[in-house]
């Protein structure tokens, strides 16, 4: 049966100052198959590999699975219907010369369809969280607390860049 997925990303940094700056990042994840091989509500996985579904979590797209978008809040990978969006914005903040302090926020949705995606719209995650970032000789040094609705609370260090 045949199966399309489509995705967009975006991210961008807008200065606000020489120290502070916003980043903005949305990603969108649809995925669109023939109707007898669709989801109901009752089925999760109706006539349909794990493998054609959406992920979210984690800090680098694709790191799980090929399907994943990230989203700070999860410190794991979750599964999602076939419609995702998920919205960020960090406002990050250059304490010294090669320190920095985040505070971040953002929602994830999905939804079985796009209609109910726009017109029901309700965050399956929300989640807040802080990052502090040291750039040391040819590698980042990151420390991420972060909370979500769901999970509660998770932190995340990384030493080097996100590949």
């Amino acid at each position: 049966r045949p199966v399309l997925a489509l995705g967009l990303d975006f991210k961008a940094s807008i200065k606000a100052s020489q120290a502070i700056s916003f980043i903005p990042e949305i990603h969108l994840r649809n995925i669109f198959n023939s109707p007898s091989s669709s989801r109901s509500d009752t089925e999760n996985y109706h006539n349909l590999s794990i493998l054609h579904s959406n992920f979210a979590g984690g800090s680098i797209a694709g790191r799980y699975t090929e399907g994943q978008i990230p989203f700070f809040g999860i410190g794991n990978v979750v599964i999602t219907s076939d419609q995702l969006v998920s919205a960020t914005l960090e406002m990050r903040v250059r304490a010294w010369k090669k320190m920095y302090l985040s505070a971040m926020a953002g929602i994830l949705e999905s939804n079985t369809t796009i209609e109910e995606l726009a017109l029901h719209f309700s965050p399956d995650y929300y989640a807040f969280g802080l990052q502090a970032g040291y750039n040391m000789s040819g590698m980042p040094l990151k420390l991420n607390l972060h909370w979500n609705q769901v999970h509660k609370w998770g932190i995340h260090v990384s030493l080097g860049y996100d590949f």
